[in-house]
């Protein structure tokens, strides 16, 4: 299983996490708990120079996911202490 470590995040526009930075690479929530279920990929963030693993988990009666570190948590934005990205010039600003 390939470990990713997520870096920065993009938010839609009422502040809900949409997508993530993991490796460079832009992914949506659900794509994340695609690669996390199908055992593919494991999801860490460096949270004060400590790894914690990323879960996706899914809103009861929803077919919408969100991402938290700890999986008994119903907190949507628990990612929220990472970086916001932003497109500009047709790429990410991602250093």
């Amino acid at each position: 299983m390939e470990e990713r470590e997520i870096t920065g995040i993009v938010r839609d526009e009422r502040g809900k996490i949409v997508q993530v930075l993991a490796n460079s690479e832009l992914l949506s929530i659900r794509q994340v708990a695609d690669l996390f279920y199908g055992r593919k990929s494991l999801f860490v963030v460096n949270r004060e120079g400590k790894l914690q693993t990323v879960y996706p988990k899914k809103i009861r009666n929803a077919d919408k996911w969100f991402l938290t570190t700890d999986p008994n948590s119903n907190n949507e934005n628990d990612l929220g202490f990472l970086e916001v990205r932003k497109k500009e010039s047709g790429t990410w600003d991602i250093d």
